[in-house]
């Protein structure tokens, strides 16, 4: 990467002979030789690795798209349970459930991931907490509610109240700001 080109420029300019720096490359490395047949004219040999590493780094980043979008949802769930956990002591049910939704996040969508962490492991309460709804157009399993926050508009869901029970105050997964 370009950071680390930087970082090698960087730690050999302090070698004594501050502003001179020799980088040897070999030819028989497979990476070399792919950029210097796609060098362009002009373009020095540490630059097309470069721009050849970059354009890897991308593509594979791409086609993680979907798995770090997981991961930061998870990371914000993660907050969330361990809150949850220390203050309100979760039963083991939620604590079984939440292991469970661990270990399968990668194979359910985010909304779904939203979605059981609302219903199965967020108990309700008077003030809950509201999940952002990532996908509009993704139905809304039975058990839960949605609710529109007035504040940004997102569409929060959260576990649905028993009947003859009034809504809950809903605190919005997006903003923060809690519905009256």
């Amino acid at each position: 990467s370009e950071r680390e080109w930087i970082q090698f420029l960087g730690r050999t300019a302090r070698q004594d002979h501050v502003g001179q720096y020799a980088v040897l490359l070999n030819r028989e490395d497979e990476q070399v030789r792919a950029a210097l047949q796609d060098r362009g004219p002009g373009e020095s040999p540490a630059r097309a690795i470069l721009r050849r590493g970059d354009y890897e780094t991308a593509s594979s980043l791409q086609g993680k798209r979907e798995e770090i979008e997981k991961g930061r949802l998870m990371h914000k769930l993660t907050s969330r349970y361990w809150t949850l956990h220390k203050v309100e002591r979760t039963s083991k049910k939620q604590d079984w459930e939440w292991k469970r939704l661990c270990e399968q996040y990668l194979d359910k969508s985010p909304d779904s991931i939203q979605q059981t962490f609302c219903s199965v492991i967020v108990t309700p309460k008077e003030l809950i907490l509201g999940f952002a709804k990532l996908n509009p157009n993704t139905p809304t399993p039975s058990g839960l509610s949605e609710m529109q926050c007035a504040s940004c508009g997102t569409t929060n869901v959260f576990p649905s109240p028993g009947m003859g029970q009034r809504l809950p105050t809903v605190r919005c997964g997006q903003c923060g700001v809690t519905s009256d």
